[in-house]
């Protein structure tokens, strides 16, 4: 990043999302890295279960995939999941 300034302006697309993707992860707190794993399961789950009927008998299902209590669990537990080596 020193270098680019004393060069004006990083003119690469390749070079700038990678700097972009690097600095976007630094930046991202611990609860809303554990937010947007929460959402990406929520995500998986809900055309898993749209899929195979699962809303059809248990409605409420689907409100708790979008409630942000919820998806903070979804979120710790895939954390927990990836630490111990399961996904």
């Amino acid at each position: 990043m020193q270098l680019s300034r004393l060069r004006g302006k990083i003119v690469n697309p390749s070079l700038v999302e990678r700097v972009k993707s690097i600095i976007l992860k630094l930046v991202q707190t611990p609860v809303a890295r554990i937010l947007q794993l929460g959402r990406e399961q929520a995500s998986r789950l809900m055309e898993l279960y749209s899929r195979n009927g699962v809303f059809e008998w248990a409605p409420s299902v689907k409100q708790w995939l979008k409630d942000s209590k919820y998806l903070l669990w979804l979120g710790v537990r895939q954390l927990f999941l990836r630490n111990l080596g399961y996904l």
